[in-house]
């Protein structure tokens, strides 16, 4: 009984490191949004590798009511 009660919170222990990681991996992912656009700014490298890969935030940007603002906001202290 304790072995099955061990295996049972080592598994929930490991799902919720996983949730943990992967809410902070969308997190960086947001943030480092702003560094690479300004990398396209100032490196002046071509405005579609941004465009590629953070597409999933500017359709999010369009989609998600309120959202425009506080990305735009965060776009624009990079640039």
């Amino acid at each position: 009984m304790d072995e099955e009660k061990r295996q049972s919170q080592s598994g929930r222990s490991h799902a919720a490191l996983l949730l943990l990681a992967i809410m902070a991996l969308l997190l960086f992912y947001v943030l480092s949004s702003g560094p690479a656009l300004w990398l396209v700014v100032n490196a002046r490298l071509p405005a579609a590798l941004w465009n590629v890969a953070y597409w999933p935030l500017t359709f999010a940007r369009d989609v998600i009511p309120g959202f425009h603002e506080y990305f735009q906001w965060y776009l624009n202290l990079w640039v």
